[in-house]
């Protein structure tokens, strides 16, 4: 109290003071006990910087300082003349009880009087008196005109801190700080009672409300009926909010699932056993033109992705793209096919006819081959099919199975079948030694006509004419796109999958509205509520990983969609994880301010390889997610290929393979990239290639069909005028020698594999130790 320096003795009054009403009697005191200390005739009058409303006289000094105390307690009086009121008439109230007491125990009344006053009073021995500060609940008991038990002189003192007139402060006010009002809420009903305090959705209001106590008119019963109307009115507004979100959501789903698409793309040129080229005519010739079939990589099959690869070159090791049938050969081939976990291809031609080569250790390419069954087939062989003669029109291989599309819609499939991939309905049976015809879960459904089929390397996916999804073949990783894999424990160690046996009707889709494209952030993915007949255009496979492209309409853009193992980020959504139900990549359809651009340049064909997904639009630019090389950082979302695109290279073919890609342009051109341990980028000695590069061997080379194996590379050169002719004798062409060669070498390996087996000694029943160790 020694060092106790006093404040000023008038600030400005505070709106938090006024509306909180802070307690500031501790504070008066503090003041008068400091006066106290001081000396006599340097008496200095204090006031708190809250509201303090106290009234202190001033005893002794010369006559200058008591007629400034007495001028700042006048003008302390007449700023508060109602607190000043309340004072005397406190005081006042205080001297009668005390006198009262002095008459009842007979004590002297001047005495009696003095020690009333100094008991309310608190009267120093220097001569200043300090007031008992009034409470806020007696303070409030005056007419309450404004919310948060505002009252007129508040309103005044407001008008004169803010510099404006007692009007606007009123109007201001008279608005209860109601704000916006919800839709389905109920507005509050004005009453006659003045002292409740007004419902109020305002910060401003909330903050007087909670700031100021609760008024004695008030009482316990009505608050709780107060707060109980309000929790009644605010669960109303949320359960109406949230009905109106889910309705909204509902119709924005709805006016998805009215999509009007153009499937013309789908429906197939005929559906009898007429030849395809016949047919070509009336269409688009562009993606019919018939040629030459030619490789890159090695013809050797039974050696690619095994130990022991020989460094020495071969006859049949086909470093640059070679033809496999000689010039005078008459056959003309419109499209070839193969996948990036395949060592096996096929090839149809313009007549409706299926030729096979490569491994056929599970009888992939069937038992009717001409020849004796083998386990590889270094030459292609014409394929037979039992399926009335109809010619085929497509296509498609897995690591051991082979299905096959008809003109008659109907699919027909070869190969392993220990997942389900042939889709022929029969679990037990792990092989298919010929074609058969594939089994589809609704009979219904069923009888639309098949337009596409895709396989990865152990499930099947097949769209019909009308652009719907069927799939076959092993759940893991979520590539049956039915939004489960269905595992459990085999043995302790070994998981099982539910596998499907046929073909099914899939109808769930998933996006991810909120996703952030520009972080690789995990988005939350939510099901696409009413779109259940969303229609594809074109689909591709993985290893185990499918990507497909929405049929398209006149009134939205074009969707892709991708599910499956999300390894280095094939499926483009920015994140590892796999997608068990077909998901919208949020590239191409998320981001509003390239709306326009997709709707003039929309995706129009997807493919895929191991590990990554390749995406074309109508200008022939290419966008690539994932990764292909072993060396190179993954690409977690779609990119455009800038160096094609910069260039002026309109791509309209493109395939990608194990370690490999590859594009060939309309410009006769043929860019490859990756790793081509097997020649099969076509570079010669080249083994590998970070970047796009041309592929020397095929210049001016016009390519109608491409296609990416395991080791391989295959190309349908076309043939059609003088052009291409030169073009075409510039190209090497496979001897037969080489072929004898290739047979001689696998017979050879054959012998080797038998006499190792059976060298190599068995164990002894009921042992399992090793030669050389006793059995302890």
């Amino acid at each position: 109290a020694q060092h106790y320096h006093p404040p000023p003795i008038h600030q400005p009054l505070s709106i938090s003071a006024l509306t909180m009403g802070e307690d500031t009697t501790a504070t008066a005191t503090a003041t008068a006990t400091a006066t106290t200390i001081a000396s006599a005739t340097t008496t200095t009058t204090t006031a708190s910087s809250s509201l303090v409303l106290s009234s202190i006289t001033v005893g002794g000094g010369n006559q200058k300082e008591q007629l400034k105390g007495q001028q700042q307690q006048q003008k302390l009086s007449d700023h508060y003349p109602l607190q000043q009121q309340q004072q005397q008439q406190q005081h006042s109230n205080t001297t009668t009880t005390s006198s009262s007491k002095h008459n009842n125990n007979n004590n002297n009344n001047t005495n009696s009087s003095s020690s009333n006053n100094n008991n309310n009073n608190k009267t120093s021995s220097s001569g200043v008196a300090v007031e008992k500060v009034l409470p806020r609940s007696a303070r409030l008991r005056h007419p309450i005109v404004a919310p948060g038990f505002g009252t007129q002189r508040d309103l005044e003192r407001l008008s004169t801190d803010l510099g404006q007139p007692i009007k606007v402060i009123q109007a201001i006010m008279s608005s209860k700080g109601r704000g916006y009002r919800r839709r389905g809420s109920v507005e509050p009903q004005e009453e006659n009672n003045s002292n409740k305090t007004p419902v109020t959705n305002n910060a401003w209001a909330a903050f007087l409300t909670e700031a100021a106590d609760t008024n004695e008119t008030t009482t316990k019963k009505e608050e709780e009926e107060e707060s109980k109307t309000t929790s009644k009115r605010s669960r109303r507004s949320t359960t109406t909010k949230e009905e109106e979100e889910k309705q909204e959501e509902i119709a924005s789903s709805a006016d998805d699932t009215r999509r009007v698409y153009d499937l013309s793309c789908l429906k197939l040129n005929s559906t009898s056993s007429e030849p395809q080229s016949k047919k070509a005519k009336k269409t688009d010739t562009a993606t019919t033109n018939s040629g030459v079939l030619a490789q890159s990589g090695t013809l050797d099959s039974a050696s690619i992705g095994r130990s022991g690869l020989s460094k020495v070159l071969q006859s049949y090791d086909l470093i640059i793209p070679t033809l496999l049938f000689p010039l005078s050969s008459t056959i003309r081939f419109t499209k070839v096919i193969s996948s990036s976990n395949a060592v096996h291809a096929l090839a149809l031609t313009d007549d409706g006819k299926l030729y096979g080569w490569g491994r056929n250790e599970m009888n992939q390419l069937g038992s009717g081959t001409g020849i004796e069954v083998s386990t590889v087939i270094s030459r292609p062989t014409l394929l037979t099919v039992d399926n009335n003669n109809n010619s085929i029109v497509d296509a498609a291989v897995g690591k051991h199975h082979t299905i096959i599309l008809d003109g008659g819609g109907h699919l027909y499939a070869a190969g392993g079948n220990k997942l389900g991939q042939c889709a022929i309905n029969r679990q037990t049976q792990e092989m298919v030694t010929s074609f058969r015809k594939c089994i589809f879960q609704d009979e219904d459904e069923s009888i639309n006509n098949i337009s596409q089929i895709a396989c990865g390397e152990s499930f099947s996916i097949a769209l019909d004419d009308e652009g719907r999804m069927w799939s076959a073949g092993s759940s893991e990783f979520g590539t049956l796109g039915n939004g489960e894999t269905g595992e459990y424990f085999i043995a302790a160690n070994k998981l099982g999958f539910a596998n499907s046996f046929q073909f099914a009707r899939r109808r769930l889709y998933a996006h991810a509205p909120n996703e952030k494209l520009h972080s690789n952030s995990k988005a939350k993915v939510e099901p696409m509520l009413g779109e259940q007949d969303i229609r594809f255009a074109h689909v591709a496979c993985g290893k185990h990983h499918a990507i497909a492209v929405e049929a398209p309409s006149q009134q939205h853009n074009t969707r892709v969609f991708s599910w499956g193992c999300g390894n280095y980020g094939c499926l483009g959504h920015g994140v590892q994880a796999d997608e068990f139900r077909p998901r919208v990549v949020g590239f191409f359809s998320n981001e509003p301010h390239k709306a326009s651009m997709w709707r003039s340049n929309p995706p129009v064909e997807v493919a895929a390889g191991a590990s990554c997904s390749l995406v074309r639009t109508r200008s022939g630019h290419v966008y690539y997610m994932g990764k292909h090389k072993t060396n190179t950082d993954a690409v977690m979302r779609p990119s455009l290929l800038a160096e094609l695109a910069h260039n002026s290279h309109v791509v309209a073919h493109m395939d990608a393979g194990s370690q490999s890609v590859a594009v060939s342009t309309k410009n006769a051109v043929t860019i490859l990239w990756g790793q081509g341990p097997h020649g099969e980028l076509g570079f010669g000695s080249k083994k590998s290639s970070a970047k796009p590069d041309f592929c020397s061997a095929l210049d001016s080379c016009r390519i109608s069909s491409l296609a990416c194996g395991y080791g391989n590379t295959y190309y349908v050169v076309t043939k059609e005028d003088a052009e291409d002719d030169a073009a075409i004798e510039k190209l090497n062409i496979v001897d037969d020698n080489a072929y004898d060669e290739l047979d001689k070498n696998t017979q050879i390996n054959k012998k080797k594999q038998k006499e190792k087996s059976s060298t190599t000694p068995g164990k002894k029943k009921g042992s399992n130790a090793t030669p050389g160790k006793k059995k302890k």
